[in-house]
């Protein structure tokens, strides 16, 4: 999935003539050859994809490639991730005045409040709860401090920690839940000003 977010990122952005399955049907016919292998492979991989959407890359990724998603929607996702890492960071620096790469849990949680300030109780529940979930190990051992760069990191096995894991799951489906309103309204107003009574 990188490598095909890396081949898209070379051609820009702004490059609405090349599609994402145009890239990822590139690299599968360059890594595999024409023909069934690549097929096979593309099969294989948009399975996968399937089996594991419950993780953000491949759930993001899989509604890209099939065009129900715009790609701006992972570059939107990966720049809120950067910017409430900075937002964090300038936490650190205000508490202790250089980047000590710790910040205490409650004014970490106020930051976050801040920083995700349209966001409701239960959204908010749950990105506490994936802090919690994230930092288990340091909370258990009585440490109110967090090692933040640790929450922005991927795991060991290539994963992103849970507490990011839930601000892109909320952020893929919260894109989601907008586009479902709006292409109900749409109807809803198509069908109001073409029904015409007896």
């Amino acid at each position: 999935m990188q490598h095909v977010w890396k081949e898209r990122a070379k051609l820009g952005r702004d490059s609405s003539e090349v599609s994402m399955e145009d890239v990822f049907h590139k690299i599968l016919r360059s890594r595999f050859g024409g023909g069934k292998p690549s097929a096979e492979w593309g099969y294989n991989l948009i399975h996968a994809l399937e089996a594991h959407k419950y993780d953000a890359d491949c759930e993001i990724f899989l509604e890209v490639l099939r065009g129900n998603l715009h790609e701006n929607v992972y570059y939107d996702q990966m720049s809120t991730i950067d910017n409430l890492y900075k937002e964090v960071e300038k936490l650190d620096y205000a508490t202790t005045g250089h980047k000590s790469g710790m910040v205490d849990m409650e004014e970490l949680m106020s930051t976050l409040y801040a920083y995700f300030s349209q966001k409701d109780v239960d959204e908010m529940s749950m990105i506490h709860a994936a802090l919690v979930r994230t930092c288990q190990v340091d909370l258990a051992e009585g440490d109110t401090h967090v090692a933040y760069e640790e929450l922005f990191h991927n795991t060991r096995d290539m994963c992103e920690t849970p507490f990011v894991e839930t601000i892109r799951d909320q952020h893929l489906h919260g894109i989601q839940a907008f586009i479902v309103e709006v292409m109900e309204a749409a109807e809803q107003e198509v069908f109001t000003d073409t029904y015409v009574p007896n």
